[in-house]
């Protein structure tokens, strides 16, 4: 059995760290390989400890809408490189710097922020104006797939990972599609 990976940061933490680097394990295919993780390899800087401490609960919202905006900085780094961490043990990233990289674009363009507002509401209310205003290129797609259809398929791989169409699969579910969706398997080299 392969397991992900097993991360210490050196600040003493359990996760992927900006403040130094991180001792990682990883078991795969009955071994188990050592390495070391840094922000800078991810393309991102390190961050002082003192500005990762969390602070009372409006400051922590404070910060994290702060992040969902674009706002660079400390929490920005440590969330991109936990989670370009996520796409690499996923199988969705084949490095760090392309986790960020991915990452980076779907906060930019502000299709996180959207998502995590509409999913409290669900499709049957979305508010569209909102959506042309906050999330443009996500509008123009899901008004572009209900007025000619969905021109390109779903790309996945072998396994059902998505290679390529998440931000098509999204406006689908945007606007409430309950019809069959194309979808195209690639080999995954």
């Amino acid at each position: 059995m392969d397991l992900p990976w097993v991360v210490h940061g050196s600040n003493g933490r359990d996760g992927v760290t900006t403040t130094g680097p991180t001792f990682d394990a990883e078991l795969k295919e009955g071994s188990v390989s050592r390495f070391e993780v840094t922000p800078e390899e991810a393309g991102l800087s390190d961050s002082s400890s003192e500005a990762l401490l969390s602070g009372e609960v409006e400051e922590n919202v404070a910060m994290m809408r702060a992040f969902l905006d674009g706002e660079n900085g400390s929490l920005r780094n440590l969330v991109l490189l936990n989670s370009a961490a996520a796409l690499v043990i996923a199988g969705h990233a084949k490095d760090l710097t392309t986790g960020v990289e991915l990452l980076v674009r779907v906060i930019d363009d502000k299709s996180l922020t959207t998502l995590l507002k509409l999913f409290r509401v669900g499709p049957a209310k979305v508010d569209w104006d909102r959506v042309a205003s906050e999330c443009p290129s996500l509008f123009r797609l899901a008004m572009d797939i209900k007025e000619n259809g969905l021109k390109e398929p779903i790309i996945h791989d072998q396994d059902g990972k998505i290679v390529d169409g998440v931000h098509r699969l999204f406006a689908l579910w945007l606007l409430n599609y309950e019809g069959e969706i194309p979808t195209k398997e690639v080999n995954k080299r």
